[in-house]
């Protein structure tokens, strides 16, 4: 609304973003402005296009129409397996791991003495980790057919349910979900859901008073970390490839992690790492506040359909709290310690 007024508008999210923004300002302002406004028209495009459209046919109040489900074919499910560095090498995201360092750039790669070594080193890293076993990479997910019902997901398993996962929903003009990605259970069908973990450990632990440079430099061991923190999302783009190869085109995959915007609530890693076959292999921990241990790993949800995406929730009513602690289970302590910044 803003920016056709003035024709200088711009935003960021945070205070790095906009930080970056102002350099890409300052190094070429004409070319800063003219794909910030392209970018601006094609989010006005996309309001607009939301704004008029009626509600369409077939769809449910909350879902899309029957026949968007995939309901003719299942996702092989992968139980906890090792996969290798050299498998998952070519996912690794360079972009990423410099954002892991603080270096956060749109556009080309900033060429600055900082970057090259930082890139140099991390490059260093990733070949000893590919020519040696100091690191296990593993990974799990399973598949179901799941239904759901009043934003709670049933996965079934051999038609008896395995778990019922309540999700939360957006209280804003999307109103949306991940229960969206599944049919309701009034359509009389079930679709794919699923459950996955990651995790990038050292294969073997680091004693107290370990002396070798990732337990005695800090910055060996922030680069070690920045590396097996990339080396865990490649495994999660290695994971997506697998899916995609199976599924018809126009279908998607989205794996929000739990935790995250889509799904804010930490607790229900525990549901997830419970639902994987060989999950003892992942050897995955919990702190008291659901962080995971090791470090460089994940765990979240697959969602597989046409429009399968991220709704972030950021915010909810107290109504919606309520209902879903208890849904949960959780005692009050618990929903205001994992739930309360969302009010």
């Amino acid at each position: 609304k803003l920016a056709p007024l003035y024709g200088h508008v711009f935003y960021a999210p945070d205070a790095s973003a906009s930080a970056v923004m102002a350099k890409r300002c300052m190094m070429d302002r004409e070319k800063f402005e003219a794909e910030e406004h392209a970018a601006q028209d094609k989010i006005r495009e996309i309001y607009n296009s939301k704004s008029s459209q009626d509600t369409p046919e077939g769809k449910e109040k909350h879902g899309y129409a029957k026949e968007t489900y995939l309901t003719d074919r299942m996702v092989p499910s992968i139980p906890a397996r090792e996969i290798s560095v050299s498998e998952i090498e070519k996912f690794f995201d360079w972009r990423m791991f410099l954002a892991v360092w603080g270096f956060k750039y749109s556009g080309e790669l900033p060429h600055t003495p900082e970057v090259r070594k930082t890139l140099s080193d991390g490059k260093t890293v990733l070949e000893r980790f590919a020519n040696t076993h100091e690191v296990t990479i593993t990974i799990a997910d399973r598949i179901f057919p799941a239904d759901t019902k009043d934003d709670v997901i049933n996965l079934y398993d051999s038609d008896k349910i395995a778990a019922a996962i309540p999700m939360l929903r957006q209280e804003n003009e999307d109103s949306r979900s991940l229960a969206d990605f599944v049919p309701d259970s009034s359509l009389g069908i079930k679709g794919p859901f699923g459950v996955f973990a990651i995790s990038v450990r050292y294969t073997k632990a680091h004693k107290p008073g370990c002396q070798c440079a990732a337990c005695t430099n800090e910055y060996e061991s922030m680069m070690e970390r920045a590396v097996r923190v990339t080396l865990a999302e490649a495994a999660s783009l290695w994971l997506d490839d697998q899916i995609k190869n199976v599924l018809p085109n126009g279908v998607k995959v989205s794996k929000p992690a739990a935790g995250y915007a889509s799904c804010p609530d930490h607790t229900v890693k525990k549901d997830i790492l419970e639902l994987l076959e060989g999950k003892e292999r992942l050897q995955i921990s919990f702190t008291e506040s659901f962080a995971m241990i090791p470090d460089a790993s994940i765990c979240g949800f697959i969602c597989i359909h046409p429009e399968a995406g991220y709704p972030e929730i950021r915010k909810i009513s107290k109504e919606q709290y309520d209902n879903y602690k208890e849904k949960r289970g959780m005692s009050d302590k618990q929903a205001e310690q994992f739930l309360g910044i969302l009010l």
